[in-house]
């Protein structure tokens, strides 16, 4: 179409040329000629350059359009080979073939060194496959650091002796958990060692086979970790075919040593040379959770003789008690050795609650705050800082971080309009207080208000420690 155009310009410009002579009484000149000639050539060459810019034009469309599907096509046999590769990875992970993916891994978190005899026998056993894992801790009596491991989560652990937990799959003892590095026993031989590190751990896996028993292995593990320079160590020991490669590469990769555990505020007081009474004032919450009476009993099977009194009132605050006279006068004439309150719902209560510390002051009585579970921080922190010389004993806070460590609430609260609290939350009151006054911690074994052995379920380690472990969930196992 643009050649048409261009030649029937061309045509129109002669004859445009020959009109002007032919008007003019004139033929053509020779020099008219030549511009004629001049122009149809020029427009001719513009022909051919624009037919050959068009033709470069489509070629490299052309070319670019190739190139592109070329791209594609390799990009997409790049994916799928990557996705293969990926696949393959996860099929094949095992401690002796080590896939890029993780390598790559490694490289970040750990290094392992591997070496192995020419006994191979142990690969022909078939390793059980695990369906679930958990997070399983474990750590020396009274201590702030645990060893993290995630385990098959039909696996359970007895405790033996204060040093070794037994392994418990189906009824059977598969294996066991000791403290401290134990070195490989007579009648095993090592044929397979490997050695992984990380940034506070180290694990050293063995695959030992028995000089006793014809065709039988097992694992053995040593895990040491160090955290804020404390050392320690634990040996996992597991027949071989509890084991499998994925059941190794989450030990491997879950492997931790960390602080775990907050230590508890223990000798707040000195009640020595005072009353052999304690005074427990509050709301429904201490009826509840029969904070009073568990703590009577953790002081009597405990071989002490001072006696615990308690009130409760529906809905009372600090202005409940601070304004009562018999109470008052109580206080005022030294009967009793500490006194323990909560109620603050509002910041009005510091002005009552400095009106309580002026009878205390008078007779030398330690006073406390213990606020309940339900009330308010803004007004706890208020009066804290607007009564000096007070204690702030942090009954709430105690009960609120066992559940945010992953206990569960309705084993601390009662289902009810207020969220009572339960016995437990009691139990977490009394050691609270004995630890407080006594300046030391309630070991005795509780069976009148709360069975210790659900207290010991409940709150691992608690009792021996006072320690509120930042366990989210997973349990919690301690030597010693």
């Amino acid at each position: 179409m643009k050649q048409l155009k261009i030649i029937a310009t061309a045509v129109l410009c002669a004859a445009l040329l020959v009109a002007c002579g032919e008007k003019s009484g004139n033929k053509p000149t020779e020099s008219k000629q030549s511009d004629t000639q001049q122009l149809a050539e020029s427009i001719r060459e513009s022909q051919e350059t624009e037919s050959l810019t068009e033709h470069s034009s489509a070629k490299e469309e052309t070319t670019t359009e190739n190139k592109t599907v070329d791209e594609t096509e390799t990009s997409t046999e790049k994916e799928t080979s990557t996705e293969e590769e990926a696949s393959t990875e996860e099929e094949t992970l095992t401690e002796e073939t080590s896939t890029e993916k993780d390598s790559a891994e490694s490289t970040e978190e750990n290094t392992e060194i591997s070496t192995e005899t020419a006994d191979d026998g142990y690969r022909d056993i078939i390793c059980r496959e695990a369906e679930g894992f958990t997070y399983q801790l474990f750590a020396d009596h009274g201590g702030i650091h645990a060893f993290s491991l995630e385990l098959p989560d039909d696996w359970s652990f007895e405790k033996d002796s204060d040093d070794l937990f037994l392994i418990i799959r189906s009824g059977d003892i598969i294996g066991k958990i000791t403290k401290g590095e134990v070195s490989s026993s007579s009648g095993w031989v090592a044929v397979k060692n490997s050695t992984v590190t990380s940034s506070s751990v180290t694990m050293k896996s063995s695959v030992e086979k028995s000089t006793a028993v014809e065709g039988k292995y097992r694992h053995r593990i040593i895990i040491s970790g160090s955290d804020d320079g404390k050392d320690a160590a634990i040996t996992l020991t597991a027949e071989y075919s509890e084991i499998s490669d994925t059941t190794a590469t989450k030990l491997r990769r879950s492997l931790r040593y960390k602080k775990v555990g907050v230590m508890p505020e223990i000798g707040m007081v000195d009640i020595s040379d005072k009353a052999d009474a304690v005074l427990i004032l509050g709301n429904s919450f201490i009826g509840s959770s029969k904070v009073g009476y568990i703590l009577q009993e953790m002081i009597d099977k405990s071989g002490r003789e001072t006696v615990v009194h308690h009130m409760t009132r529906g809905y009372a605050h600090v202005d409940t008690y601070a304004y009562d006279e018999a109470v008052m006068d109580s206080i005022r004439n030294g009967d009793y050795a500490a006194v323990f309150i909560n109620g603050y719902h509002n910041n009005e209560q510091a002005v009552h609650l400095a009106v309580m510390k002026e009878a205390c002051d008078a007779s030398g009585t330690e006073l406390f705050m213990f606020p309940a579970h339900n009330e308010q921080p803004v007004a706890i922190s208020y009066v804290q800082k607007n009564v000096e010389g007070v204690h702030l004993l942090h009954w709430k806070d105690e009960i609120q971080s066992f559940i945010d460590c992953g206990g569960d609430k309705w084993d601390f609260c009662i289902n009810d309009a207020h969220l009572h609290s339960t016995p437990l939350a009691g139990y977490i009151g009394a050691h609270m207080i004995y630890r407080a006054i006594f300046g030391e911690l309630p070991l005795c074994s509780l069976t009148d208000w709360i069975a210790q052995e659900y207290v010991d379920e409940k709150l691992p380690g608690y009792r021996e420690s006072g320690m509120i472990y930042l366990t989210k969930g997973a349990k919690l196992y301690t030597f010693g």
